[in-house]
């Protein structure tokens, strides 16, 4: 049995990494898992030191460095998606997106029979402004919650290899084999945190509609309760 592979793009988020190991850890699966984490920061993110036997940890130091006015996503993600096993799934998990403990599950579930697979519904929140922004896709999903395997993989590789942005875009629009969008809601884009500013316009001050109390209802008030520190105190 092939492992399923975590590819983390990441670089300068210290605060949203501790959070994401922490939803990585509280994943429902028990099978196999290697987590890649591609850190192109200035200082290194401390790695957890110890995790499940079931999870085995592959730290990447690129050798491409950000510049200004530039991104290093879909350079990470290459670099990331190089360290898959031939043949196995992956699932992108975004440095500081929230991922609720079933995801990996259902996402792996249903790549068995599709080979690109993601969450209908993109749900985001900002929590430096307390916006969000909640829409159902027709024909793709997001990038942070997107699975693939096969000829979807070999194409998200090109895709990576010949585009800087909108690579969810490219890969859902452009792919032609088989896919399957979820009507789970285990993902939530999560902007406005510290750390190196996101490429997305959903770190926009004016981004989406106010909503303070959206995700509490969202993800519940105990993982809610983590970004209460990052909140400013207007809605």
């Amino acid at each position: 049995m092939k492992p399923v592979y975590l590819i983390t793009p990441t670089g300068d988020r210290p605060e949203c990494f501790k959070l994401l190991t922490k939803y990585v850890l509280e994943q429902t699966y028990q099978d196999p898992i290697v987590w890649v984490i591609v850190d192109d920061g200035k200082v290194p993110l401390e790695i957890p030191v110890e995790v499940p036997s079931h999870i085995a940890l592959d730290v990447v130091r690129p050798k491409h460095s950000l510049s200004k006015n530039s991104n290093t996503q879909a350079a990470n993600m290459l670099s990331g998606l190089e360290r898959v096993q031939e043949g196995a799934p992956a699932l992108i998990f975004e440095d500081d997106d929230i991922y609720l403990p079933g995801h990996i599950t259902n996402v792996v579930a249903a790549l068995e029979a599709y080979d690109l697979v993601g969450e209908r519904v993109s749900r985001y929140y900002n929590v430096a402004t307390k916006r969000y922004r909640e829409r159902s896709e027709v024909w793709r999903a997001s990038m942070c919650s997107t699975g693939v395997k096969g000829s979807a993989f070999e194409a998200l590789y090109e895709i990576c290899a010949t585009h800087l942005s909108c690579l969810d875009v490219h890969l859902w629009f452009n792919y032609k084999g088989s896919k399957k969008l979820l009507n789970t809601r285990n993902v939530i884009g999560i902007k406005g945190m510290p750390g190196r500013r996101g490429i997305g316009t959903g770190h926009e001050s004016s981004f989406g509609r106010p909503g303070p109390d959206v995700l509490s209802r969202w993800v519940g008030p105990k993982i809610a309760a983590q970004y209460e520190s990052y909140m400013q105190s207007r809605a």
